[in-house]
């Protein structure tokens, strides 16, 4: 599940970050900007799942979508709650301030991708049809 990915990437991030950091990239204060895609992420993830709260369609990954979702974060990004999550990785990794961090955010980026988001694609493409396929060609994949 992607919200485990992300937790166990968090412990990954802060294991590397302790035990091998590599390099130090922000020093203090400015590793304190992390804070705002941390936070930005975890908004887009609450207003992503209240839109599909909303829309009384299923959040966990591939049940079946009773529903093609398009409001809120849906009309800027197809994925806003895996966007949440990578976003919330890179604010950690900010905070960490070191290296090793932010290459947990590329492997978690690529899990999801490859894992989720491109096998999600599939099977709204047979739910939705065309509907899904204009959706698609307004609404770009990430931001």
């Amino acid at each position: 599940m992607p919200l485990a990915w992300l937790l166990i990437c968090i412990l990954a991030q802060a294991g590397l970050h302790f035990y091998l950091p590599l390099a130090q990239l922000l020093a203090s204060p400015f590793h304190r900007t992390g804070i705002v895609p941390l936070l930005a992420g975890f908004v887009i993830m609450v207003s992503a799942a209240g839109a599909f709260k909303r829309q009384d369609t299923p959040l966990i990954p591939f049940e079946t979508s009773t529903a093609l979702v398009t409001s809120g974060p849906f009309k800027f990004t197809r994925n806003p709650m895996y966007l949440g999550m990578v976003l919330i990785l890179t604010g950690i990794a900010m905070l960490f301030g070191s290296m090793a961090p932010i290459l947990i955010v590329v492997v978690f980026f690529l899990i999801i991708r490859t894992q989720y988001v491109i096998p999600e694609e599939n099977m709204m493409v047979e739910l939705f049809g065309d509907e899904y396929k204009q959706y698609c060609s307004r609404v770009r994949r990430w931001i």
